[in-house]
């Protein structure tokens, strides 16, 4: 049976920044698109939140298990 282990919070925000980024995404539409403010989307990306709203926007704009554990 397959292991799934989540990394921290820390990593998936690091991660989704990183992917954020290389789409020439910037955090204002991050927060038009979720309903969230920059702040809190600043904080998802270092990890001091953990919405999962956000993360699965992040999902959804092509984010993969692969992008967060590499």
């Amino acid at each position: 049976m397959y292991n799934f282990q989540l990394p921290d919070n820390t990593i998936i925000g690091k991660r989704c920044k990183e992917f954020r980024r290389k789409q020439g995404i910037t955090q204002l539409r991050v927060s038009q698109e979720t309903n969230y403010s920059i702040e809190n989307i600043s904080k998802f990306e270092t990890g001091k939140n953990d919405n999962m709203r956000i993360l699965l926007w992040y999902i959804h704009m092509g984010l993969t298990y692969e992008d967060i554990i590499l």
